[in-house]
Parts: structure tokens; sequence; C-alpha cells
């Protein structure tokens, strides 16, 4: 009895990786696919099992099949090599992936941190949006740009306001860019649960939009089929084996909650700008006594699609925010003060009704002038008309007469920095003094100061405990109380 019939010798394709110091190795087990002879196999050999960075990329294997009556047969596998734990292979082993992030309207972005491998690499983005890396040859890599900060970036109540427009068909966005902004919470839908997710960020009341992230990129080549249904675009791009140079990874940044493109992506970016007009919102002046209410009713000869801003009511107590055009969903409450978003589905014309109505109660004799004031300290001043974004201010009787106003620091209690914010009733010289309880001088900080809402941080004060801040300038002086803990 002889056996003359070769065994029948099966291969998987594999990888091999390199470890840390460029050596990688692999048995014949790992490449044969279930090889077998009727009367027995008595070995198994493979071609070549040790790897080096001279290897990178496919290499074509034999596997050599023997039976127990050394009659043989060979299959041919591939094996690619990768160098995916960091070897140092030398000059040449390398290979470029790049790319830049810009918006809908072809501006940088910056401070994004694109991640090859989640966090194996990576880099932020400077103001020209531009990434690169040099990875390692035969490796996969998978690129992801994230940028998750600054939620309010670019989103007023203007955005609201289109959100609202193409809710009601009255006029629907035409880009998918538009509506995966508009789609704040990540439902893969834009409803008024949108619209309300906005307005809690323009108010203030969040940091950042539900389920999702301030940014989400798109990749640049990616084609819409439906503008109006963008969602399962592709957010990241691989590439396998990397053999040559990856150029133009190129990635199209969508800010969330910004539908008319007005973010500023890079410290090089200018900001929108407005035009010359100014909405002047009145109530009436009054003098009160501690303890006493008094509503107060802003009304607006003016014709506006919405409007925002922060209502400043320092020594007034917040009572009661009444119907009208805006109502308690409109406001967001801060302390001493109120941010405010409103809007219509289209332009209307509101001097015949009041847009705010607030009941306040005095903490001590005041002029109600002296204390209220409208500025941008939390929620940008502006209004929306048809000649398109313009400044709002606070009339009294009819007459804006700027003030100079002091605010409570902001985080206080607090134990590393604060912020100090202050109205200038014109441009000019301000010296904000810092002193303990027993009047010894911490810190001074001079400087020149514009016209409406300024701000300071102060950080690296050497005390703790209760201080005093005073606002000094040629026409005024305040102060107020803070605490610092360590």
């Amino acid at each position: 009895v002889v056996d003359n019939i070769a065994p029948t010798a099966l291969c998987f394709d594999g990888t091999v990786e390199l470890d840390a110091n460029g050596f990688g190795s692999i048995d014949a087990s790992d490449v044969d696919n279930g090889s077998s002879d009727a009367c027995g196999i008595a070995n198994i050999e493979l071609s070549q099992t040790d790897f080096d960075c001279s290897h990178l990329g496919d290499n074509l294997v034999t596997l050599l099949v023997t039976d127990t009556n050394n009659n043989t047969a060979s299959c041919e596998a591939t094996l690619n090599v990768q160098n995916n734990n960091g070897a140092d292979c030398g000059a040449g082993s390398s290979y470029t992936v790049s790319g830049v992030l810009t918006t809908a309207d072809d501006e940088a972005i910056e401070g994004a941190e694109v991640e090859i491998n989640a966090g194996l690499f990576n880099q932020v983005t400077d103001e020209t949006g531009i990434f690169n890396f040099d990875l390692t040859v035969g490796g996969d890599y998978s690129v992801v740009p994230r940028l998750d900060i600054d939620a309010d970036n670019g989103v007023t109540t203007y955005d609201i306001f289109l959100v609202t427009r193409h809710i009601l068909g009255v006029e629907t966005f035409t880009s998918p860019y538009q509506m995966i902004a508009a789609d704040a919470n990540n439902s893969q839908t834009v409803t008024t649960l949108d619209a309300f997710n906005i307005r809690k960020v323009v108010l203030q009341l969040d940091e950042q939009f539900p389920s999702n992230t301030s940014w989400r990129f798109v990749d640049a080549d990616h084609t819409f089929i439906d503008a109006l249904n963008p969602w399962g675009y592709p957010e990241s791009l691989s590439f396998n084996n990397l053999m040559v140079d990856q150029v133009g990874v190129d990635f199209k940044g969508v800010k969330i909650g910004d539908v008319n493109g007005s973010v500023v992506p890079n410290a090089q970016a200018a900001a929108q700008e407005r035009t010359t007009g100014t909405i002047s919102l009145n109530t009436m002046d009054s003098d009160l006594k501690a303890g006493e209410l008094i509503t107060v009713e802003l009304t607006a000869d003016a014709s506006i699609a919405g409007c925002q801003f922060t209502l400043n009511h320092a020594d007034l107590e917040l009572v009661n925010i009444n119907d009208a055009l805006a109502g308690a969903d409109n406001f967001g409450i801060h302390s001493n003060a109120l941010t405010m978003s409103w809007n219509d589905s289209s332009i209307r014309n509101i001097g015949d009704e009041v847009l705010v109505s607030i009941t306040f109660k005095a903490s001590r004799d005041l002029r109600l002038s002296e204390v209220l004031t409208i500025n941008s300290r939390f929620t940008e001043a502006e209004a929306y008309t048809a000649d398109g974004l313009e400044d709002i201010n606070l009339t009294f009787d009819g007459t804006h007469t700027p003030a100079y106003l002091l605010y409570q620091n902001v985080p206080n209690p607090f134990n590393t920095n604060t912020t100090i914010g202050f109205d200038m009733a014109k441009d000019g010289k301000a010296s904000l003094e810092i002193r303990t309880v027993e009047g010894q001088l911490v810190k001074t900080i001079e400087g020149y100061f514009n016209k409406g809402y300024n701000e300071l941080m102060l950080e690296g004060l050497n005390t703790t405990g209760l201080l005093y801040y005073t606002l000094r300038t040629e026409d005024f002086s305040a102060s107020k109380k803070m605490i610092l803990v360590k």
C-alpha cells in the first residue's frame, strides 16, 4: 500500500505587529487554515517567522505542509507587518498625514485637538487650522478632530429666530451644515427642543449642549445626498497599512447652535460687524425707599425679530418676572442680573406692547436709573431688525444716561481667581484697589477703559479672608466685599 497523494495546504492572511524594539514574529500555526491529509500531517513549516522594520507593509510567505509519507504541498499567505508600538524604524520609515480644519465659510478653526488612534498621537491646531503627523509606515491609523469649549461662541437669539422659521416652514434651511448646527441635542432632527436648548446657552444657564459637543466635524470630501437629512456623516478618516503620504485630510467644522455662521473660529477672525443703529428700551425713572416694590416695564418703538441682553439690577431684589412679550422662559437668573432672550418668527412692530415686565423690591433708598442697566455682562446686548444687527441701550423717561456701576465679583467666595465687572459712563482711566479689612493695600490695577461694560480677572492674591475692592475714576468711587479662601 503506497500513499502518493499530497496533503491539502490551506492558509490564512495575517498581521504581525512589531514591538517597541522593532521586532515581531509569527508561528506556522497562526497562518495554517486547517491543512489536512488522509494519512496524517507530519510537519508544517513557514518560510519566514521573524520580521523587523525592513518588512513593514505586505510580505508574501509560504506555508509548507508535509504528510507522514513525505508528500508535500504549499500555499501562500500575505502578512501585513505594522509598527503600532512606536518602534524607531529609522529614516524613511514614516509618511505624512496632514490636513486642515475649516468652517463651511473656509475660515480656519483654532484650538481643536486632532487625535490619532484615540490619543496615541495628538496635536492642537493653531490659527491656521492645520495639523501634520509623521506616522510609521505600514500602520493603521484613524484621524478624529475634537473641540468642545465655548458653547456660546457664535450662538445668539438670531439663531433661535432662524431655527423657529425653519421648524414653522417659513424659511427652511438649505445647507446640511445649518441642519447639523441646529440639532443642538444631537437627536438627528430639528425641533422646538433644539431652540429651547440653544436659548439656555444664550441665557448662560447651560455651559454646553445636551448629548452633544460644541463642534462637530465632517469629512470635507463627504457628499450629502439630502441637505435636510445630513446625519450619518463621517466624523473620522482611517488609513490602513500606511504606505504613502496622505495630504488633504480635511474636515469641515460645524459650530453647534450657530446657524448663521457668526462664530469666531480663530484669533485672527473678525467678530460680526454691527450696524450703526441702536434700539432703545425705555422705562420710567423713579425714586424708591428701602423695601418698596416697583414693576419695571420695558418698551421700544421699534420693529424687531428678536433681541437679547443682560439686565443688571444692583440693590434691587427680584420678586417676579411677569407675563409680557417675553415671559419667564425667556430669562436666566444670575447674581444681581437677568439674562434675556426673546424672538418672534418674523419682524414685528412692538411699539404698542410691553416687551419686559419685572417686579423688584428696593434693598435701600435709591433712584432706579442709578442701579438698573443693560449691557453685555453675561449675554450680549443686541437686537435684530430689517437692517441687521443693532445695539441696545436702556433709557429712562426717554433719556439715555450712561452710569458708572461696580458689580459683585464672580465667583464669590473664590480660591484661585475671580472676575470683577464694572460699567464706565465714558471712556477714561480707572483703578481697582484690593485691600484687607485692616486697610492694607494688596493689589492695584490701573488702566484705560472703554465706555460701557468692562471686567478684570483677579488671581495670585497673596492673602486670604474678607477683602474690599474699590473702583475709582475721576467722577466715581464704589466699593464691595469679597472672600478669598484657600
